[in-house]
């Protein structure tokens, strides 16, 4: 069995083109030709001791390094470390972790805002830099406009301002499409005087916007910072996206459940419009006409109760008749409570032959209190005022009352606009006693005394049986049909 000693793992760290390159427990077991587990436990022993420093990536990843010597105090080393814009990172290796966290973070992300502020404090620790921000461009405006930056640039810089598209370095790079470094933005035609930055580092994403990083410093970005701004803005212009795309389908999916919801609803209300119809058929008097609707609408599960209301005089509409959504019948206003003028939309929909949704402000206005849906307020329960017509003849209007605030759809109201002509027609035909019933035959003897009768002479001139087989009303008086029988071929009327 081969023993790995401490040193074969650090002259693996130490011979890497990069000092500090994090590897993992396979990578090393790989270069010294051993098993995993003997690397990783070789690895965390130096770990443990302060010889190489570690952390945890991903759900079961972890990386090591080998932090750089410190130089010695006085040395330029020291004094370069201690003017780095980066504070705190020791190496490339911390910043590439920190980019690898960042880059997990963006694509968990569920919303464009979880996305810009997560590349704005990744922007911040990985550059090294106090102020950060992104920046989101605005079609309308053909601006820039912030929308996330860190705290203490606002502290050093004051609020972040917006940039033109053009006359100005960041919206410049945005319109080219291409990352800029500018290590003295003095020395370019156009800048802000009055600005305390020297240097900025500017990263397009897309047609998104811009990630910008500044600092007070001259020549304060270096090609490892370019290097990781242009990955980390590839990486949250492809969050941006994914969380783009995430709001795309759940638009879609609501859509699609509302669709859902509203053919359901839809079948149930030609399905309460159908046993309405039918329920119709019994009815004889325009009272029992009404009633039967009412009555249909309010104890199904779709609706909180219905009523009706007529034309009492010129501008002037009274409730009739009604059902509450607890299925009691409301016969009157004095009995049920309340009382003057129903809502405006009911005279609307009469006067106009149309359906009328009635606004929320007047859902309650002279209601019975009978027929106010209990625990609700008006915000929260939908009306609509179908006409009963028949022809040009209008009745009164249905009010037809729902919960929620999303209203009545199109085909709803159609559906229940039909229901309405259906219940001015019966209402015309018992109005009329015009009722048609096409399998009933109803057969009567009557005694007539008076001679005069037109048939009774005719049957008497013509030694014959007359038979009068129906009647039918017309605007100039009335047809009647008759049989003749047992009439002598010579006989003469």
């Amino acid at each position: 069995m081969t023993t790995i000693a401490p040193g074969e793992v650090l002259a693996v760290f130490e011979r890497q083109e990069r000092p500090g390159t994090p590897l993992t427990a396979p990578e090393v077991a790989e270069v010294l030709g051993c098993a995993r587990r003997t690397a990783h436990e070789k690895l965390t022993r130096l770990a443990e001791d302060g010889t190489l420093a570690t952390k945890k990536v991903g759900a079961r990843g972890r990386v090591w390094w080998r932090p750089p010597s410190q130089p010695p105090a006085g040395s330029d080393a020291r004094e370069r470390a201690g003017s780095s814009h980066r504070p705190g990172e020791d190496t490339r290796a911390q910043a590439l972790c920190e980019l690898h966290d960042a880059t997990r973070e963006l694509m968990r992300a569920e919303s464009r805002a979880d996305v810009y502020d997560v590349a704005v404090a990744a922007a911040s620790r990985i550059i090294g830099l106090r102020l950060s921000g992104l920046w989101l461009y605005s079609p309308d405006r053909e601006v820039l406009e912030p929308v996330a930056w860190t705290d203490s640039g606002v502290e050093e810089y004051g609020e972040p301002a917006s940039f033109p598209i053009d006359g100005s370095l960041v919206g410049r790079a945005f319109r080219e499409g291409e990352h800029r470094v500018y290590d003295d933005i003095t020395t370019e035609e156009v800048y802000d005087p009055e600005t305390r930055a020297r240097s900025e580092l500017i990263l397009p994403l897309g047609g998104y916007g811009v990630l910008n990083a500044t600092s007070p410093e001259v020549g304060a970005f270096d090609e490892a910072d370019v290097s990781l701004g242009r990955v980390l803005a590839a990486n949250v212009q492809t969050a941006l996206r994914r969380v783009d795309q995430l709001a795309e389908r759940r638009a879609r999916r609501r859509e699609l459940e509302r669709q859902r919801d509203e053919l359901a609803t839809l079948n149930g209300i030609n399905v309460l419009v159908e046993d309405t119809v039918d329920a119709l058929v019994g009815a004889a008097t325009r009272g029992e006409i009404e009633e039967t609707v009412c009555e249909q609408l309010a104890t199904s599960d779709v609706y909180l109760g219905a009523w009706i209301g007529e034309r009492a005089s010129p501008g002037d509409i009274a409730f009739r008749t009604g059902v509450s959504d607890d299925g009691e019948p409301v016969g009157s206003v004095p009995d049920a409570g309340g009382g003057g003028p129903v809502p405006d939309a009911v005279a609307r929909a009469i006067e106009e032959n149309a359906p009328r949704e009635i606004q929320r402000s007047q859902g309650d206005e002279a209601l019975p209190d009978a027929l106010r849906p209990a625990g609700k307020s008006a915000d929260e329960v939908a009306r609509l005022a179908v006409p009963l017509a028949h022809a040009d003849t209008v009745f009164g209007a249905l009010v037809v009352q729902k919960p929620g605030s999303d209203g009545f759809s199109d085909r709803e109201r159609t559906a229940l606009e039909t229901l309405g002509r259906v219940v001015g027609f019966v209402t015309n035909a018992a109005n009329n006693r015009q009722l048609l019933l096409g399998n009933t035959t109803v057969e009567l003897e009557i005694a007539v005394r008076n001679t005069e009768t037109w048939f009774l002479l005719a049957a008497e001139r013509l030694d014959a049986t007359v038979s009068v087989d129906g009647l039918v009303p017309t605007d100039d008086g009335v047809i009647e049909y008759v049989t003749v029988e047992d009439a002598s071929t010579d006989a003469t009327p």
